[in-house]
């Protein structure tokens, strides 16, 4: 029997009654990683707990549980390359809205069998942070260059320009991110609102490179776009096939645009570009652990809500982000401003932008989200639309397929 539950390498299958157990706890793991315990060694100690917890795991250790939890997340939103047969039931799991539990007699690879595929590009213990990288504070060059930075794309040229919350820190310091959104960003004077005039706005544009193969983060965001960007572009395939679970040629053709750095950058054909609309840059915003000591995340955050009151001291720099936006949104053409997340700020901003705009409610059949879409083009050329975060918990991959139809069928 003991044989018959190990394959050739000799190593423990994973059982059913195992992957039932991992499910049910799969979206509390995942909120613990969203809460900024993406650590290696928290992971682990997440999984011995549920080791305690679960005899059913005594024979696991905590490095194997934690593999094996990072992979199902994986294979559960359909980013997991590899063609399994025995994987067919859990890939695209999550982006079913499921109760995230398994009924079906499947075995899954052990940890040996896919460890390259996992790559951890989580930042680094926190007991190896220099404080210095992760605690300090912000200069007031530093506050005047954040406030002034509008985002990554070529603007002038933009075709579709998502609008986010706050800009995350990719796999580096918030010291590092700082340093090149304060310094690096603003060499290049071409990418500036105002030429000479760095305070009046400037952004970034990504180098794209066919050649270049970056890391892949695992951000849903990125992913959502580049598929609402190459579903946008493509005038053969159907937008479904872009949407489609399992596809493993498409999703190969949404990992090969972002490793390349096609979106938000010089790339030909449509382009697009991102803006946040709070200009501090953190792991995610369920971190508590502010990184910027002279800030009041809390004063800071209502602000930027538009819940802060009329003392707040950081309203000073709410209106200097409208003032920034409302400049390069009306001066550059752009069709497409698709904003996500944080929906009653958002459509505060942009009745500070354009007063006069109206939005009608739309709700999308299949997956019953609502968007809230502009009546009327504004600055002459621009459809906005609002909606839900762009993830696979919150607007989804349905919902964003939706969200695509609706653009080619009633703008495109």
């Amino acid at each position: 029997m003991e044989n018959q539950m190990r394959n050739k390498k000799g190593n423990i299958k994973w059982t059913t009654a195992e992957n039932t157990v991992c499910f049910y706890e799969l979206k509390d793991y995942i909120n613990f990683i969203n809460s900024g315990s993406k650590s290696i060694r928290k992971r682990e100690n997440y999984a011995a707990e549920l080791i305690n917890q679960y005899p059913i795991f005594s024979l696991r250790t905590p490095s194997a549980l934690r593999q094996h939890f990072d992979y199902l997340n994986r294979v559960s939103i359909d980013e997991f390359s590899k063609d399994a047969k025995e994987d067919e039931v859990f890939r695209g799991i999550l982006l079913m809205n499921n109760s995230y539990v398994c009924s079906q007699g499947v075995e899954t690879p052990e940890p040996e069998e896919y460890e390259e595929e996992l790559v951890d590009d989580f930042d680094i213990d926190d007991d190896d942070k220099q404080t210095d990288e992760y605690h300090f504070n912000l200069s007031d060059e530093e506050i005047s260059s954040l406030t002034s930075f509008i985002g990554h794309g070529d603007f002038p040229k933009t075709f579709i320009a998502f609008l986010g919350n706050e800009g995350g820190l990719g796999n580096s310091s918030p010291r590092y991110n700082i340093d090149l959104l304060c310094n690096e960003f603003k060499k290049n004077n071409t990418n500036y609102f105002n030429e000479g005039n760095w305070k009046l706005g400037y952004w970034t544009v990504n180098n794209y490179d066919l050649n270049k193969r970056s890391i892949v983060p695992n951000s849903p965001f990125l992913y959502l776009t580049a598929r609402i960007l190459l579903a946008l572009e493509d005038q053969e395939s159907s937008v479904d096939d872009w949407f489609k679970k399992g596809d493993s040629k498409k999703l190969g053709k949404v990992k090969e645009l972002i490793a390349s750095g096609g979106l938000y950058s010089n790339k030909p054909g449509l382009k697009s570009a991102l803006l946040d609309w709070r200009p501090l840059p953190r792991r995610d915003e369920k971190n508590y652990d502010f990184p910027y000591l002279n800030v009041d995340s809390n004063l800071y955050l209502k602000a930027f809500n538009f819940e802060g009151g009329a003392e707040n001291p950081y309203n000073e720099w709410v209106n200097k982000r409208v003032s920034i936006f409302k400049n390069v949104l009306n001066k550059y053409h752009i069709p497409f401003l698709l904003s996500f997340g944080a929906v009653k700020s958002k459509l505060t901003l942009f009745k500070k932008i354009w007063p006069e705009i109206e939005f009608n409610e739309v709700t999308l059949e299949e997956s019953n989200k609502t968007i809230y879409v502009s009546k009327e083009k504004v600055s002459s050329n621009t459809i906005v639309i609002a909606t839900e975060f762009l993830d696979y918990q919150n607007l989804g991959l349905i919902g964003t397929m939706e969200l695509v139809k609706f653009l080619k069928k009633n703008y495109m």
